[in-house]
């Protein structure tokens, strides 16, 4: 556990990713589901970050979060590599306009989040994007 630098009251947990082998998303003769193994219940508010890809196991997880009245928000990752590769991908567009093309790289991966919340029948998700680099952004 991790605690806030300025407020005592909040405490992050590192939890591992689920779906992976220790911690399946569904109990097996091995090991606990997921939401037993890492004591889910007592916590308050969950923080999913994925990176580079959104995966069937976050929209599993977020769907566990809402189907509990739990708050929750997605935060996506290395947006910095996004932007990269569609650099590199359209060096000539880049080139034209570069605030134009991130701009647009940011909205497609939010909206793909969007509606893969959506199909699954999760709504009105906070998503925030993060790049690796600039703190500011």
């Amino acid at each position: 556990p991790y605690e806030h630098p300025r407020n005592p009251n909040v405490i992050f947990w590192d939890l591992p990713g689920a779906g992976t082998p220790n911690f399946p998303r569904l109990a097996t003769k091995k090991h606990l589901g997921y939401l037993d193994a890492v004591g889910f219940d007592r916590f308050d508010f969950i923080l999913i970050l994925a990176t580079e890809r959104f995966s069937e196991d976050d929209l599993w997880l977020a769907g566990q979060v809402k189907a509990r009245g739990k708050r929750f928000y997605f935060i996506r990752t290395k947006i910095d590599c996004d932007i990269e590769n569609e650099k590199r991908s359209h060096p000539r567009k880049y080139r034209q306009n570069p605030v134009s093309v991130k701009a647009e790289v940011l909205q497609l991966i939010e909206n793909n989040i969007r509606v893969n919340f959506e199909e699954a029948g999760v709504s009105d998700v906070p998503v925030f994007l993060i790049d690796s680099f600039e703190d500011s952004k």
